[in-house]
């Protein structure tokens, strides 16, 4: 939190009632080596340093849906008008540079993909739950079984990278999720900026009846 609060722009999001700070269970060191990509390869501070993760206090219900892919095109105004809609979950990456670099001063797109990832695994669990005592195990049952990226702009590092993402629908095991991730530009006489979304992911997630 105190790493991110001196970001100006950031301090209406960390200060909002609308959200509450979640514990990054990916962050998590565990002893049996689970999430050790993001707990350790990716904790660095060559890669990402810091990252904060923040719950919508409260969360809508889940939207139930016939469709076969409301993630990427839906008839249900509730399902399309996702964007319009208060993120389920912002979660804040510090990218460092180069060690996260393809191109010169550009993140890698794997890496981006691989947050995404984790974002919106994040975003269905804490549907589910948020109790200390029970995450892990739901987590355990969320698998990916889709994931489409679409990048739109180059994400510069270093930088701060700003991912929101929704659970949009469910039907049985299945839960479609959406995200985006933006960045702040610069704006020729304003102090704050403005959001440049950067890519954008659409996914399945299936939730199994035993965990991993």
């Amino acid at each position: 939190m105190e790493h991110f609060s001196k970001t100006s722009y950031l301090i209406p999001i960390l200060q909002s009632q609308d959200y509450e700070v979640v514990p990054f269970w990916g962050r998590i060191r565990k002893s049996s080596g689970e999430d050790f990509f993001f707990s350790e390869t990716l904790a660095t501070e060559s890669t990402i340093p810091y990252c904060l993760m923040l719950k919508k206090a409260t969360l809508p219900t889940l939207v139930e849906t016939s469709e076969v892919n409301p993630a990427i095109h839906s008839k249900s105004q509730s399902v399309h008008s996702y964007e319009n809609t208060p993120p389920h979950l912002i979660t804040l990456f510090e990218l460092s540079s180069p060690g996260v670099c393809s191109h010169p001063s550009t993140a890698h797109g794997g890496l981006l993909s691989t947050i995404f990832d984790e974002a919106m695994a994040h975003t269905l669990a804490v549907h589910f739950s948020t109790d200390p005592e029970k995450i892990d195990d739901v987590r355990r049952t969320l698998l990916t079984s889709k994931l489409e990226v679409g990048f739109k702009r180059p994400v510069r590092t270093p930088g701060l990278l700003i991912v929101k993402s929704w659970c949009v629908a469910y039907n049985g095991r299945k839960h479609w999720m959406r995200a985006q991730a933006v960045q702040i530009e610069p704006v020729e006489g304003q102090a704050q900026g403005r959001e440049e979304v950067k890519l954008e992911a659409s996914g399945l997630w299936i939730k199994t009846s035993s965990k991993l």
